[in-house]
């Protein structure tokens, strides 16, 4: 795996994968065959959220939202959870497509105050349990940057 950073966060990502433009405000890196790819969104709130949880919930609620009504894809969540780590909160929202042969981990990981939001895509997930494997390291590396502290 090779460290990629966005603002404070920084997370691990598969070798070889490298950003890309997508002329969106969230940074993108994909895999070299184009099959894979994650942007990465980092939020700062002038208001903080009564809790880590509470903003974490709040993101993964939007951002299912958004998928169902902008695609017209045939999304099912297949795993949604969540766990406090210190002070802050982790979670993961498992979206898939099974026809399209799409799937969507959208990982988050927040305080009250701050958050970073990496929204993974398997463009090409024939493997369920593949895909799964392969993305875990992923979630489990995402963290506040010491050097931003």
């Amino acid at each position: 795996m090779q460290i990629a950073g966005a603002g404070p966060w920084e997370l691990g990502v598969p070798s070889g994968w490298s950003f890309k433009d997508h002329g969106t405000d969230a940074a993108y890196l994909e895999a070299p065959d184009g099959t894979r790819g994650c942007y990465i969104k980092t939020i700062e709130l002038k208001e903080p959220k009564p809790s880590a949880e509470a903003l974490s919930d709040y993101l993964q609620r939007v951002h299912e939202k958004s998928f169902h009504d902008a695609t017209s894809n045939t999304w099912k969540v297949v795993a949604r959870q969540g766990a406090q780590d210190g002070e802050f909160f982790r979670s993961q929202l498992d979206l898939l497509d099974k026809e399209s042969a799409y799937r969507v981990l959208s990982l988050v990981v927040s305080s009250a105050s701050y958050a970073v939001q990496v929204t993974v895509h398997d463009y090409l997930c024939q493997d369920y349990e593949r895909t799964k494997g392969d993305f875990a390291p992923m979630a489990t590396s995402i963290r506040w940057a010491a050097s931003a502290v």
